[in-house]
């Protein structure tokens, strides 16, 4: 199928446009997998927050440092050894959920002294906390640290077991497990927010002041009509949009249309005068075809050559020729710019020469091969060998011209 070059214009913008939608159409739904994959077939009823505060007070004796104060409050803050009695820690647990719900909580706490080698349990307990309806409960966990009794058990250990450590380690352990319940589904969940205190020489070092971390609660999320559409709408109107991509890209690909023929009298009116009628065309000279009438009046015109026009071929098809030397520009009337219609005019214009040149039979028989194998390419579109085949016999031709005799007198076929 041909096209005229307007529809195949139209086809060239329908390329664009239908490119764009589908790079659109692909990209919107692998945005949309990714946003949907937090579950098969999952949706978020509620999100929650776990956080833990834990600080501490620490008693002190009389020193330069804090000014004789007796009390320091801890954040970040290094405790000193000898001036330090007790450290009263307190740590609170709590979760908060963006929706009423039944929580319950409950509390493992363990404390215990440890170095790299040995670790002793100093105290054990439970707690627990629940609420059916609320958007939050929390922990509230209260250990005190004799800092003397502590030291004096770890040299005391250290002693027995012959093992003199860098340091020791007094970690409050409270290791908390819940459940969160809204909507027919629960959901566990777990935090183990230690408190550290790292006995250094003099140095006493806490650790683990704040913990914080969130998560959601899922439900199955229902095949309703209009979720239905939601997914299916997007890759219909993908296929849609690649299969008109597809469409239009075949039709820019196919060949244009020969657009309307301008009648032969009206092609050739305006140029009368410069047309010279010939009883046969040149044999010695190689054909170069022209798309275009219009552009074989404009050789004519650069060469200052007339238009030949030899008699004895299609009164349809008429060819006109411009001569120059040894080249033929040559358009053959109905013209076009189809690549097939110039190497057919080219193969019956190397006819013509052959018939009408003197040659021996070798010469002969080579070039009529070549002009049937020609026509061979020709027929399976192979038009690159063809056009190369009649490269060299147009060649050959012009050389055995040369030598060959004269043209049959006007009027004479040639044998």
């Amino acid at each position: 199928m041909k096209l005229s070059p307007n529809v195949r214009t139209v086809a060239a913008v329908l390329v664009v446009v239908f490119l764009l939608t589908t790079v659109w159409a692909a990209y919107y739904l692998y945005s949309e997998t990714r946003s949907s994959t937090n579950g098969s077939g999952q949706a978020v009823a509620a999100t929650y927050f776990q956080n833990a505060d834990n600080g501490f007070t620490a008693s002190l004796r009389p020193s330069v440092l804090y000014n004789n104060s007796t009390e320091i409050s801890g954040g970040n803050t290094t405790l000193f050894e000898p001036i330090t009695k007790w450290v009263n820690v307190t740590l609170v647990y709590s979760v908060l959920a963006n929706r009423t719900a039944a929580i319950a909580l409950h509390e493992a706490f363990t404390v215990w002294l440890s170095t790299a080698v040995w670790s002793k349990s100093l105290y054990e307990s439970s707690n627990n906390s629940s609420n059916a309806a609320a958007a939050g409960i929390s922990l509230r966990e209260v250990y005190d640290v004799n800092v003397g009794s502590v030291v004096a058990l770890a040299t005391a250990i250290d002693t027995q077991v012959g093992y003199n450590g860098a340091e020791y380690t007094l970690t409050l352990d409270p290791v908390i497990t819940g459940t969160l319940t809204m909507s027919g589904v629960t959901q566990p969940f777990s935090s183990d927010p230690r408190f550290n205190l790292t006995f250094d020489g003099p140095l006493i070092t806490p650790a683990g002041l704040a913990y914080a971390t969130n998560g959601s609660v899922y439900v199955a999320s229902p095949s309703s009509p209009s979720t239905l559409t939601h997914q299916v709408v997007p890759y219909l109107f993908l296929a849609a949009s690649a299969a008109a991509l597809g469409v239009s890209a075949w039709l820019v690909s196919r060949p244009l249309r020969e657009e309307g023929i301008v009648p032969l009298d009206q092609l050739i009116a305006p140029y009368e005068e410069a047309i010279a009628e010939t009883a046969a065309p040149p044999t010695d000279v190689t054909a170069v075809p022209i798309a275009q009438f219009a552009d074989l009046v404009k050789i004519a015109d650069t060469l200052g050559k007339p238009i030949l026009r030899p008699a004895g071929g299609s009164p349809e098809r008429p060819t006109f020729l411009v001569v120059d030397g040894t080249v033929a520009y040559s358009f053959r009337y109905p013209g076009g710019s189809s690549t097939t219609l110039g190497i057919l005019e080219r193969i019956q214009w190397e006819m013509i020469r052959l018939r009408s040149l003197t040659l021996d039979d070798a010469t002969s028989a080579d070039a009529r091969q070549r002009l049937s194998r020609a026509i061979d390419f020709l027929r399976d579109d192979e038009e690159k060998q063809a056009t190369q085949e009649l490269n060299s016999v147009s060649a050959l031709l012009t050389a055995a011209a040369k030598g060959a005799a004269e043209p049959p007198p006007p009027g004479t076929r040639p044998s």
